[in-house]
């Protein structure tokens, strides 16, 4: 079954073209900023000047083949589209995270009119300042700037899903400090 699969996704990849997919400006990709990787204990207080651009979280490698201590890589994340993300970068970058740098996800979102809608709720939109430390404890948050605005979006949901089941969590969010919650058609 897995070749099966590994060999539809190489005949999609040529015939579509790997350009497509290695951008480094990719507005329909997903990143995230590592701001550094430690072998040592982890201290979130020095990133509190942070918590306004992202949640955070991180990626943890437990030994390395020498069995020394393990690294654990943090980032601030995450971000629809190169734009948003290069322009959050610069922010974190200005306030004293110099060594911080853009990682690309492996999930892309794919632009265009494909058979399959997508749809996302839109919790909040914020002209200047973020407040992403009011979404402490959500999972699937996505940061996008877009015409002036940076809104924050809950997950990615085809239209089966969401029929299903986005109304009922809409509803949930609305009475829990998002009355402007509403979900957004994110591709046609």
């Amino acid at each position: 079954m897995n070749y099966i699969i590994k060999n539809i996704l190489i005949v999609f990849f040529l015939f579509l073209g790997w350009n497509a997919f290695s951008q480094t400006n990719c507005e329909w990709c997903i990143y995230q900023i590592q701001l550094e990787a430690t072998s040592g204990d982890l201290d979130f207080e020095k990133y509190h000047k942070l918590r306004d651009l992202g949640l955070f979280y991180t990626n943890s490698i437990a030994y390395d083949k020498e069995r020394k201590k393990g690294i654990s890589r943090i980032y601030i994340g995450k971000y629809l589209g190169y734009s948003t993300a290069k322009r959050i970068l610069d922010r974190v970058k200005g306030r004293g995270f110099k060594n911080a740098f853009l990682e690309r996800d492996d999930y892309t979102l794919l632009k265009g009119d494909g058979p399959n809608k997508l749809y996302t709720i839109q919790l909040v939109s914020y002209n200047r300042k973020i407040k992403m430390y009011k979404l402490d404890g959500f999972e699937n948050v996505y940061l996008q700037y877009k015409k002036g605005s940076y809104h924050v979006l809950l997950g990615f949901y085809d239209e089966f899903t969401a029929v299903a089941s986005l109304d009922g969590a809409l509803e949930e969010l609305k009475h829990h400090g998002f009355p402007r919650a509403y979900i957004r058609q994110f591709r046609k």
